[in-house]
């Protein structure tokens, strides 16, 4: 064993003074990772004259890889590892301590592994290597020999693990930037070639090929779906002869399970998946698959397998899921693209063919009223104007000669394929009307028209031409417009809003954007200014600095912040505590250059680009500018770029350290420049948007209409004041609860709803539906509301209360079928009646003197002619409306005899009559034939219906009215059928002309009254012994009014 002691010599500190410069050299430089710890290994073994020298790094699991060594086999590198607390190394991992073992054999917390030969020396020297509080690796020295390390060595190998810390930061760094710069330029050339190529044979392949080296993968693989299956259009990697054992069921597979849920699946490791969600045929170890969307619908998967890492096959990570979905995004709509420019390609050869056929038609119509104030247009089959009246001409401002042979110069562009599909719907005879529409003037102004389309015919009743009426309706729309744009606007605003989630205080975002700038753990410029555009000036203005005055402030300023991390200083900001009236600040708002003159300010806003000015004592740029007050010799601008348009520019030095900048500098420096010209643009609109957002709130509560917004479970969580006025609640009774309790009543959602069914198809539905809970009738129109990830968050809703308009409606088509039927009838009688009479004479004069047979047939006709002539009887009572006699009679008594008239046909049928009479006296004034008339009809009807049955008769007198009820035990009526049982010769029987119950309701009209009718129904055999059977029927109750 060896000792250490006394003070150092000079020889030792010379040797660790070279030790020092040798590592710190190494860190420093640029080479790869690897070659500076192997380096580094080899000198401290050397220089220290030790066997071994070793270096761990942590990888993801808490697990320490060996990754250089200078006296360990060399095939442990990259293999061997210890789990955090495992092992000497691991205990120092753990602990973030240092430890000395004199002899590793007495050593408890040693781990022998034997592939890297540690157990072949005795000693060991293990300090963990540091940053920040949190372990970046463990540095390790080994002697064959037992040997106790002095404190200086371990001081050493303390001092020599920082610089091996930097130099892993720096590294780490330089490799982070470089790959996601590698990406960037990889995603925007594919970007690129996505949105050029249009043919799904070159462009999935080119997707495929590009995605795998993008991320390094072993293989990648597009499907999209076809019905139920994922078929493989494209792969990369993969084996051809095992493409058709891939395709796949949705719902089976990885990728299945991608396009069943619509949700990105990361795999670390497939065979710890189910059995059928692992990858088919190939042998994959890791896996990464994402759905191709197009708005809310998935068409297809991208999915990658086996990413090769530095040391292998590796897992995909969470950003390789984000880049990859956003890579999927561009790739759908490429993807899309190339579908409908397929479609479009085959749809514009038809239409071409079509427009040829069109062209050699001769016969067009040639008769317009020119005169008409609104604009009449013919045109042929292909869109070919032929002509062109006054009206036309005063509206879009075309003459005749400058129209005729062209296609629809009032047409704007954006419109030409939907106008295209309204000449389809004309060429199969349809007619468009009243359609609004935009149309455009020969000046380019567009306006809104109402549009009538319809087919001019030849004589063969083929489509020739096509008439086109057109009315001017642009003041009429001014407003609306003018709603529907604000709209709009605000729309913008808001999501604007949502992606800058940053403060909306303009002097802490610019203060926060240039510490970012200038902070050594951001972007690390010695000092940044920020000069905006003022328009009404027409200058650019300095706003902001941020740096230090002199080398002395600046070396205070940095040993201050070298404890401090961008996210502590950025929370300083936010609290107020930093300085905002430094030297440089003061001296930036001092400058200021007019924008029409010709320096490297001014160009960079003009350009859109930014500018490296490496001596600006000879660039004639940087001549005569504000920015020579800063007493720079070279420095850097870049513009502030939003929707295009250059808002100002941040100009940066490294005055004080002499780093140069570089062009790779710039550039990175644009792609953050491009959020905080976004962020600068939305905290001056935030005052605009909380003003439009006030206007859109008064639009929201002036609806008419009742507007309300859903979530997926039917909370009601926004209404207008028009639902508070319908419902009749306060608006704090309506938030927060089920739609359907609040507009229909019920403890679950209609069927019938819109709104239900919105929710389920996920689509929107249109409908006029009938509420009795909010008694009326509603027009309805529910849409679905998707987030902008395309998931599913709710629904809008708008209502109107359409009531009177509908019973206007019934009334008059009731109206109108009742006029077609009572001329129907009366044709009918007209040609019957008499051809009947003569029938029915010779029939019975023929019973009367013919026997046998004979007499029988005769017999059959005489019944036949009678019971046509019944028909006849009911059709004329129909038809012509007898004039009533009305007298005032007992109802109670006419009930009474009535019954006992029909009482025998009843008995006949083997039904039961109940009487349930009032017991004293009804008086009505009735036309009594007619009222007697109107019984027999449901009295017979009853008894036609039931067998074997009761037939139930009750009077009663309630208040100023008089009730008939009538009820039977029969097979009752279908409820699709109640509602029509009053409708003219409606009849579910073999007999009769169904007008009887017509008729009745007819007479219980013209005396004031009303007729109800409810029925429980059986199916005709049942035997009435079961329980819920004896509970079928009809019943009808007739209302009179009482005299007064």
């Amino acid at each position: 064993m060896q000792e250490l002691t006394g003070n150092k010599s000079l020889e030792e500190k010379l040797l660790e003074t070279e030790i020092l410069i040798k590592v710190a050299q190494v860190a420093n430089s640029s080479l790869d990772l690897r070659e500076i710890l192997d380096t580094i290994t080899k000198i401290i073994a050397e220089s220290l004259k030790k066997d071994v020298c070793s270096i761990y790094l942590p990888r993801p699991g808490n697990k320490i890889y060996i990754e250089a060594t200078k006296g360990l086999k060399e095939e442990a590198i990259g293999k061997v590892f210890f789990v955090t607390g495992e092992g000497i190394v691991g205990w120092v991992a753990r602990e973030l301590k240092y430890l000395a073992v004199e002899n590793i054999r007495e050593e408890p917390r040693f781990k022998d592994v034997p592939v890297t030969g540690a157990s072949d020396f005795l000693s060991m020297l293990a300090v963990p290597i540091i940053r920040e509080n949190k372990l970046v690796g463990v540095i390790t020295l080994q002697t064959r020999g037992p040997y106790i390390y002095s404190q200086d060595e371990i001081n050493l190998l303390t001092i020599i693990s920082y610089n091996i810390s930097s130099a892993i930061r720096n590294a780490k760094l330089y490799r982070s930037v470089k790959t996601q710069l590698d990406e960037l330029k990889i995603i925007h050339e594919v970007g690129k070639a996505t949105t050029s190529i249009l043919t799904m044979d070159e462009l999935l392949p080119y997707i495929c090929e590009e995605v795998s080296k993008l991320f390094h993968s072993k293989g990648c693989v597009l499907r999209l779906l076809e019905g139920e299956n994922l078929q493989i259009k494209a792969s990369y990697g993969l084996p051809d002869k095992i493409k058709h054992a891939m395709n796949l069921h949705v719902g089976n597979g990885i990728a299945g399970w991608v396009a069943q849920t619509g949700k990105p699946l990361l795999v670390d490791n497939v065979a710890d998946m189910p059995e059928n969600l692992r990858v088919p045929v190939i042998e994959a170890t890791s896996a990464l698959c994402v759905p191709l969307h197009i708005g809310g619908r998935v068409i297809g998967t991208l999915g990658l397998y086996d990413k090769k890492g530095k040391w292998g096959v590796t897992v995909f990570s969470r950003k390789d899921l984000d880049t990859l979905e956003t890579f999927a995004d561009a790739s759908s709509i490429a993807i899309e693209n190339a579908r409908l420019y397929k479609i479009e390609v085959e749809k514009e050869k038809k239409i071409l063919t079509l427009y040829w056929e069109v062209a050699r038609t001769k016969d067009y119509l040639e008769s317009l009223i020119d005169n008409s104030a609104d604009a009449i247009v013919t045109s042929g089959t292909g869109g070919l104007i032929t002509s062109w009246n006054k009206g036309a001409e005063k509206i879009y401002g075309f003459t005749e000669d400058e129209v005729l042979g062209k296609f629809l110069p009032m047409v704007p562009a954006f419109l030409i394929e939907k106008e295209k599909q309204s000449i389809e719907k004309i060429l199969q005879k349809e007619t468009v009307r009243n359609v609004e529409t935009i149309r455009q003037k020969r000046d380019g102004q567009l306006i809104e028209v109402s549009l009538t389309l319809s087919p001019v015919l030849n004589s063969a009743g083929e489509v020739t031409a096509i008439s086109g009426i057109s009315r001017d309706i642009s003041e009429q729309k001014r407003i609306e417009k003018a709603l529907i744009r604000k709209n709009q606007e605000l729309s913008k605003l808001f999501f604007i809003n949502s992606v800058v989630r940053s403060t909306l205080e303009l002097d802490k975002l610019l203060r926060m954007v240039l510490t970012v700038v200038t902070m050594s753990d951001g972007l690390g410029f010695n000092r940044a200014v920020l000069f905006l555009v003022d328009e009404t000036q027409n200058t650019l203005k300095g706003v902001i600095g941020v740096g230090p005055e002199s080398p002395e402030e600046a070396g205070h300023i940095w040993l201050s912040l070298a404890g401090k991390s961008l996210k502590s200083s950025i929370d300083e900001i936010e609290k107020g505590h930093l300085q905002k009236d430094s030297y440089l600040d003061r001296l930036s708002r001092e400058l200021s250059v007019d924008l029409d003159e010709d320096c490297v300010l001014t160009r960079c806003i003009k350009e859109k680009t930014p500018f490296n000015i490496r001596d600006a004592g000879a660039d004639p740029l940087a001549a005569n500018t504000p920015v020579q007050r800063l007493g720079t010799k070279a420095f850097g601008v870049a513009p502030l770029i939003t929707r295009d348009r250059a808002i100002g520019a941040i100009f940066l030095d490294n005055l004080f350290t002499g780093r140069e900048i570089k062009d790779e500098d710039l550039e990175f420096l644009l792609g953050f420049t491009s959020h905080m010209a976004s962020a600068i643009e939305n905290a001056r609109l935030f005052e605009e948007i909380s003003r439009a957002q006030a206007e859109l709130t008064n639009i929201f509560e002036s609806i008419s209409d009742m507007v309300y917004f859903s979530d997926r479970d039917f909370t009601i969580r926004n209404i207008n004041q028009a639902v508070v006025e319908k419902v009749g609640k306060p608006a704090e009774e309506i938030l927060g609860k089920k739609c359907y309790e609040i507009f229909h009543g019920t403890d679950r959602p209609p069927e019938t709803c819109p709104h239900a069914k919105a929710m389920t198809e996920k689509k929107a539905f249109v409908e006029e539906l009938e509420d009795h809970y909010l008694d009326g009738t509603f027009f309805v129109s529910s849409s679905p509301i998707f987030d902008s990830a395309g998931n599913f968050v709710g629904t809008v809703n708008v209502s109107r209360d359409i009531t009177e308009l509908n019973a206007l409606r019934g009334r008059v088509a009731a109206s109108e079928r009742m006029a077609a039927l009572g001329e129907m009838a009366a044709r009918v009688a007209h040609e019957i009646r008499n051809p009947l009479i003569s029938v029915g004479g010779f029939a019975r004069r023929l019973e009367k003197k013919l026997d046998g047979n004979l007499h029988e047939m005769a017999k059959i006709i005489v019944e036949e002619v009678s019971r046509l002539e019944q028909i006849l009887k009911e059709i004329l009572g129909f038809v012509r409306k007898p004039k009533m006699v009305r007298n005032k009679i007992d109802l109670v008594e006419l009930i009474d005899n009535t019954l006992n008239f029909i009482s025998s046909a009843i008995t006949e049928k083997g039904n039961t009559l109940t009487k349930d009479l009032f017991p004293t006296p009804i008086m009505i004034t009735v036309d009594r034939d007619r009222i007697r008339e109107a019984i027999l009809n449901i009295i017979n009807n009853a008894n036609n219906a039931t067998d074997n049955g009761e037939i139930t008769v009750k009077t009663v007198q309630q208040g100023n009215e008089a009730l008939i009820e009538i009820s039977d035990t029969g097979y009752g009526i279908r409820q699709e059928e109640l509602k029509n049982i009053f409708t003219p010769f409606f009849t579910t029987g073999p007999h009769g002309t169904g007008l009887g119950l017509t008729i009745t309701q007819r007479i219980v009209q013209d005396h004031k009254g009303r007729i109800d009718v409810e029925s429980v129904c059986r199916e005709p055999g049942g035997t009435g012994e079961d329980e819920h059977l004896k509970q079928c029927g009809t019943t009808f109750r007739i209302y009179l009014p009482l005299e007064e």
